[in-house]
């Protein structure tokens, strides 16, 4: 909770770090340390079992008040910053155990930008390095200590750094669109790139496999980037695209709750031209 409530918590007193143990076995935090974000080391004979949570605070007695969870440990100092920031946690021999880069923009949710809510990962499993992994809290200062808010046993793969290549390409050069796409399930999932050539009307979207075999434009195979190919375009016209990956549980699309369409040049089309411009 990094930026908790502007009026509900004027002096930032909720803010809290929350860490959960995914693995099958006790974790002995003994000597670890928050090297970056804040200032804290964990006391000897400080354990995590096997799907319990523990919570670090700024103010301890104030996160309780707020949210009735009681336990946490205070940090020592520092504060996490409103603007984003790294937060590492590191072992006794100094090494690095996990870290999470956090923003309040991009594709980062803004609303745990000071109006309440904090940043939940949707699901222990994926990787959270990525924004496509968390999501605001359905409620304000979300749920320190206990299960997420947000928790989705089966989430949908997650779509990251969409891009084609070329970014503005000549007449008649083909296009290459790749995504990094990740998922929980043992399986990859089935992606797929939808598209059209963007026009006044439109015709319906056709669908092309993106694949991860290393012959699609998609770099190694089985590094869960995928690519596909598109027929280069005349002058002046370009592609509307969007992207979605199906783990047979759940969907995910890209862009995130994608319409019929969409003439963008940003991240999901791109305009052939003699002398190039995005629209």
């Amino acid at each position: 909770n990094y930026h908790p409530h502007d009026l509900l918590h004027p002096t930032q007193d909720t803010e809290f770090i929350e860490f959960y143990n995914a693995g099958a076995s006790q974790v002995d935090l003994s000597g670890w340390v928050i090297s970056d974000g804040v200032v804290f080391t964990f006391s000897p004979a400080t354990f995590l079992d096997p799907a319990s949570y523990l919570v670090i605070a700024v103010n301890p007695t104030a996160l309780q008040a707020a949210t009735g969870h009681a336990g946490a440990l205070q940090w020592t100092s520092g504060a996490l910053s409103n603007g984003g920031e790294r937060v590492a946690i590191r072992d006794s021999f100094g090494n690095l155990m996990d870290e999470v880069e956090y923003s309040d923009g991009g594709a980062w949710p803004s609303q745990p930008d000071g109006s309440g809510p904090s940043l939940e990962l949707i699901n222990p499993n994926l990787p959270n390095q990525y924004a496509a992994s968390w999501r605001a809290s359905s409620g304000i200062n979300g749920t320190p200590g206990a299960q997420n808010s947000v928790f989705n046993a089966a989430p949908a793969p997650i779509i990251i750094s969409p891009m084609h290549t070329p970014s503005i390409p000549a007449p008649s050069t083909p296009v290459t669109v790749t995504a990094l796409v990740l998922d929980d399930g043992m399986s990859p999932p089935n992606v797929t790139l939808n598209y059209r050539q963007d026009a006044v009307s439109p015709g319906a979207y056709l669908q092309t496999p993106m694949l991860d075999d290393g012959a699609h434009g998609d770099g190694a195979a089985g590094d869960d980037t995928y690519g596909a190919t598109l027929t280069g375009l005349a002058n002046g016209e370009q592609y509307d695209f969007y992207i979605t990956a199906d783990d047979g549980s759940a969907v995910s699309t890209f862009p995130r709750n994608h319409p019929t369409a969409n003439g963008s040049c940003s991240a999901v089309g791109c305009q052939a031209d003699q002398n190039p411009t995005c629209v």
